[in-house]
């Protein structure tokens, strides 16, 4: 989330976290562009009067370092106090995926942000994370057939061992420059991810396998890292069931 006034930061912070989110907010649009660099992220908030950098800018410069870089390209929603359709009409030309008009109404933009992602809805944190988690009640009913003990065993297999475990192992191969492992890595990553129903951790496991595919190794080490980072939404995402 970029966003320059701080009272607004903790307002969002806290409605965002409270939804099961991990958010990092930064001050202005040179900011997020310096975070996006390093981080990967499923969708950016993104103020569009700033200092230092404003938001039409740092979405530029966001979607050049996606296209460089390889990566899955971010859903960005522009957040404005004031606008006007022609004002509108140019953000979703220059990069922008929507707007919400502020004072932000929260609902609003979550429905907003669920129709972009293809409709998955995001109004019951507890049973599914927006960009990173388990589709709790798919799991239990189609690939447990409604076993709820089987279910809570299998995710605790994976969210304290396996997932972590084929992270660091595709790291290694990137590290290595071992292409067969890193697919063989990849095909497991994705099967099991499938399987666990963490339909975001599937995605970025394909993005890599992918990029392995191609040879690009210095976009990888980014596309791990939202894996990691997926994983620790996984990880606090159960947390906050038991």
């Amino acid at each position: 989330m970029a966003e320059d006034e701080e009272i607004n930061i903790e307002v969002a912070v806290n409605i965002l976290e409270d939804k099961g989110l991990l958010v990092t907010a930064v001050r202005d649009g040179l900011e997020a562009v310096t975070c996006y660099k390093t981080c990967s992220f499923d969708i950016v908030l993104m103020d569009i009067m700033m200092p230092v950098m404003n938001g039409y800018l740092a979405v530029a410069e966001i979607r050049k370092i996606e296209k460089t870089e390889g990566r899955t390209p971010a859903i960005i929603i522009a957040m404005t106090a004031l606008s006007s359709p022609d004002e509108r009409r140019n953000w979703l030309k220059n990069g922008m995926d929507g707007y919400v008009a502020k004072p932000i109404n929260w609902p609003g933009l979550f429905r907003k942000i669920g129709h972009t992602m293809g409709g998955k809805s995001v109004a019951q944190p507890k049973t599914e994370f927006l960009s990173c988690a388990i589709d709790f009640e798919r799991f239990v009913n189609d690939m447990c057939n409604k076993n709820h003990e089987l279910a809570v065993n299998l995710i605790n297999k994976f969210v304290s061992s396996r997932a972590g475990e084929l992270i660091k192992a595709a790291e290694e191969a990137v590290n290595g420059k071992n292409v067969k492992r890193l697919r063989e890595v990849c095909h497991s990553m994705i099967g099991v991810s499938r399987s666990m129903c963490a339909d975001s951790l599937a995605r970025r496991a394909s993005e890599l396998r992918q990029l392995a595919i191609e040879e690009r190794w210095s976009a990888m080490p980014n596309v791990i890292e939202g894996m990691r980072k997926c994983h620790d939404n996984i990880m606090r995402w159960w947390e906050a069931q038991l």
